[in-house]
């Protein structure tokens, strides 16, 4: 363009709507001093579209030749608004939040995948060694890293021949697992015990093993992943100087995610209009089925902002008196199930966090009591 004959002012830019793919073609532009940029609706060059071609085709190369017989026409009546200025690439900034919002949805597929891989371990474990859940029932163990250990490391006929006291001192050598299963010596007893009198599924071939061998590795990847996509979040939120308002038992991935899918709308739209972004309501049932349907929420719009509001509330009544408190109060009040008032509590919370976000305050549990318990 540098050296090409036509005046820079004679040269006219049309570019459909496409949210913030075009920002970064508009600044190379601006760059060239190109002046005549404008963005149109793609309704208008559908309409333009059908009024002088009859063909189904629609293809890439088929777009940019309507649009450009659009500008020819139209050129003398271009809209000032349709006209991008220099205002409008202040909407830059996006790019840089899109950056985030990649990495979260990133981090939310890696999640889903994480909990697959755990659903097929367990299935797989159930098949081998279904014993060694009733063993370890705490919630925040995973059996089957111990199970995958011990079919990994020993045969069913040196167990036998194995001790209790020799089998657990073994175990303590050889294992890099979680300390906590390790720790606890008389269950390793009970397990030792249930592994020598279980009949343990022959797997001469080691089809079971391999399998699961398939399946942990791919799950400690992606628990590894997921890690260093948190890193990142964090570096970027802090390399971008983003308040992100303190809330217990939070974390800031989680308070981050509003700013990154609302981005100027959390400072711009009310509470109203970010719950109905998110769309957090329980979804209407027919009356046919209301009687015997569960309450359920609705599947569409932000599910990444659904997850991340019932997380944090979900955890505030967990560990907050104050917040229980007041989904007792909601149930006896409105005559609920708790279901329903949580659903209450999630809608209070986006709330708090669009004007925490607005004040750039943290989290007062001294005003929360105020507001909603006195």
């Amino acid at each position: 363009l540098e050296n090409i004959w036509i005046n820079k002012t004679d040269i006219y830019i049309w570019l459909e709507v496409t949210w913030s793919y075009y920002f970064s073609l508009i600044n190379y532009f601006k760059k060239l001093n190109l002046k005549n940029i404008y963005v149109i609706n793609g309704s208008k060059i559908k309409n333009f579209n059908l009024s002088i071609n009859n063909s189904q085709t629609k293809n890439d190369k088929q777009d940019s030749i309507i649009i450009a017989k659009y500008i020819n026409t139209y050129k003398n009546k271009l809209q000032k608004n349709d006209k991008i200025e220099d205002s409008h690439i202040a909407k830059n900034n996006y790019l840089e939040i899109s950056n985030l919002k990649f990495l979260y949805r990133q981090l939310r597929k890696e999640k889903q995948e994480r909990r697959r891989l755990m659903s097929k371990i367990k299935e797989l474990t159930n098949r081998v060694f279904p014993e060694i859940y009733d063993v370890f029932k705490s919630a925040k163990s995973r059996p089957w890293e111990l199970e995958y250990f011990i079919k990994s490391n020993y045969t069913k006929k040196e167990i036998i021949s194995m001790k209790k006291e020799e089998f657990y001192n073994d175990v303590i050598k050889k294992s890099k697992i979680i300390d906590s299963f390790c720790k606890n010596k008389p269950k390793i007893f009970i397990l030792h015990e249930i592994l020598k009198n279980s009949i343990w599924i022959c797997d001469d071939d080691w089809f079971y093993k391999f399998q699961m061998k398939i399946l942990v590795d791919k799950y400690y990847q992606t628990d590894k992943n997921i890690k260093q996509i948190e890193i990142f979040i964090l570096k970027e939120l802090k390399k971008q100087n983003i308040y992100i308002p303190k809330i217990p038992w939070s974390s800031d991935i989680s308070i981050g995610a509003f700013y990154c899918e609302l981005w100027d709308s959390i400072f711009t739209k009310d509470h109203k209009q970010i719950a109905w972004f998110i769309w957090w309501h329980p979804r209407q049932n027919s009356s046919w089925w209301k009687n015997i349907s569960k309450s359920r929420l609705e599947q569409r719009w932000n599910k990444l902002l659904r997850e991340q509001i019932y997380l944090i509330a979900y955890n505030l009544c967990s560990k907050i008196e104050e917040v229980n408190q007041l989904k007792k109060k909601l149930m006896k009040q409105k005559n609920i199930k708790a279901i329903e008032a949580l659903i209450i509590i999630w809608s209070i919370f986006i709330r708090i966090i669009s004007t925490l976000y607005k004040t750039s305050q943290d989290f007062d549990l001294n005003l929360f009591k105020t507001n909603y318990l006195e």
